[in-house]
């Protein structure tokens, strides 16, 4: 793997970024967050002081929690637009922080870890990435709606 501290990329429905040794206090995004490590396993407090590891976590919009991630390993935030196609389409399992399994995100974990090694860094292959992510939470083929 190509030695870089970190990478963030951009679309219309939201953004990637990755890097490593993350620690936050708490804080709320007013997107959709999903929050995934390419190997290592990744500590969130909730709102309530209790504390969960994960491998994968999706943590709906306006959701209070602090973050503790490895410092070796790297780790992928996932931001999403709530009122976007893919973010509406997330927003319909919204119930608190989730955790998911890594091994469903292989496949797609290895499509951001070439886009994380290489040079497109478009619009288009940054949504690409991001409805590769939604399909595989929501698990089902990412269609558009009309709203």
């Amino acid at each position: 793997m190509k030695l870089q501290k970190y990478k963030i990329g951009y679309s219309e429905d939201g953004g990637i970024f990755i890097g490593r040794n993350i620690q936050s206090d708490f804080h709320k995004h007013h997107l959709i967050a999903i929050i995934l490590s390419f190997t290592e396993s990744l500590e969130i407090v909730h709102e309530n002081n209790r504390s969960n590891t994960y491998e994968v976590a999706l943590i709906p919009k306006d959701t209070l929690y602090k973050l503790s991630t490895n410092d070796t390993d790297y780790t992928v935030f996932i931001h999403l637009d709530p009122y976007s196609e893919i973010g509406i389409a997330l927003a319909q399992n919204e119930c608190g922080i989730q955790g998911l399994n890594r091994s469903d995100f292989l496949v797609t974990l290895n499509e951001v870890k070439d886009w994380f090694e290489g040079s497109d860094n478009t619009s288009q292959r940054i949504y690409y990435l991001l409805q590769s992510i939604v399909t595989t939470v929501i698990n089902e083929k990412f269609t558009r709606r009309e709203i």
